[in-house]
């Protein structure tokens, strides 16, 4: 955690009386003039107007450093009393945990892509990838599927809602094509 030195009186005021108290060209220290050696770091700067803040404050990413270093030195400490044959198998075993983590991240990545694809091909919307994901591929085409039947009927029921009350007005008939013929030929008579 960085600590900032606010200027604060460190000294008293010296008359000039006491022994020693005084400098040598006679000039008291007092608490404006702050020893020439210590400098003072200016206070953390706010982000600029349209950034975010950092999500960790000093706190909260010295106390995770303190953890990780914490974990790295007891896994020191643990491979310090282990014999070679103990300490390789134990590296096996980490290398082999690291490479499950990345394959399974990697999976995760090749779903939600394919996952991706099949809402746009249904036509449904994107925001929903977050919602159908699941563990694997059945369970999230079950959620697609679910969701599908979610959305078709949410999209009816507001189509016929829109519709209701609108109905066609009354009393317009439907003119045939001898109404239409002679309606045209009155009006080529006409001049």
């Amino acid at each position: 955690m960085r600590r900032y030195l606010i200027n604060q009186p460190m000294y008293s005021a010296d008359t000039g009386g006491g022994a020693g108290g005084g400098t040598a060209g006679g000039a008291a220290v007092t608490a404006a003039d702050p020893p020439a050696d210590t400098k003072t770091d200016p206070p953390p700067a706010d982000p600029p107007a349209g950034q975010p803040a950092s999500a960790l404050n000093e706190e909260e990413l010295f106390s995770k450093m303190q953890t990780q270093l914490q974990a790295i030195a007891d896994e020191a400490v643990k491979k310090a009393g282990m014999s070679p044959e103990e300490k390789a198998a134990h590296e096996q075993t980490q290398r082999q945990t690291d490479l499950d983590k990345r394959e399974q991240a990697i999976a995760k990545r090749e779903l939600r892509a394919e996952t991706a694809q099949i809402l746009a091909a249904k036509k449904l919307p994107a925001e929903a990838l977050e919602v159908v994901l699941g563990a694997d591929k059945a369970e999230t085409e079950k959620n697609i599927a679910a969701f599908t039947a979610m959305f078709d009927a949410a999209v009816q029921n507001q189509v016929e809602a829109r519709l209701a009350g609108k109905t066609p007005p009354a009393g317009q008939e439907q003119k045939t094509g001898d109404d239409i013929r002679s309606q045209f030929k009155n009006a080529l008579n006409g001049f």
